[in-house]
């Protein structure tokens, strides 16, 4: 089996519709991959805060605690307490859950959020 040295190795990434061979460009597409997956991160945390404090703010509204909400879409209120502050994200099925024990729609609880 023969061994390959990384030098020898062809990168064949696509920019453009052209081959990037080049070591310099290369590192220039990695640091601009780079900088977007750091813009992605720090738009996900915000839509994530965000909807937590649509969620938060609906529940105080409709005067119920953590523990009833928890409680009534199946989850820990200690989870549900992270959710609430922006700490993970909402599963699809917990985000409908917790539409639906506050008598709202997922749309609705999604009105602020942008990415």
């Amino acid at each position: 089996m023969k061994s390959e040295s990384v030098a020898s190795r062809r990168v064949m990434l696509r920019r453009r519709g052209k081959p990037v061979r080049d070591t310099r460009e290369l590192r220039l597409l990695a640091a601009h991959l780079r900088q977007m997956d750091l813009s992605f991160e720090a738009g996900w945390t915000n839509a994530v805060k965000t909807l937590g404090r649509t969620i938060r703010d609906r529940r105080l509204e409709l005067l119920l605690t953590q523990t009833q909400v928890a409680g009534a879409i199946g989850i820990g209120q200690v989870s549900y307490g992270q959710i609430e502050r922006g700490v993970v994200g909402a599963r699809l099925v917990h985000l409908l859950r917790i539409a639906h024990a506050l008598n709202t729609t997922v749309s609705k609880l999604m009105d602020g959020v942008k990415l």
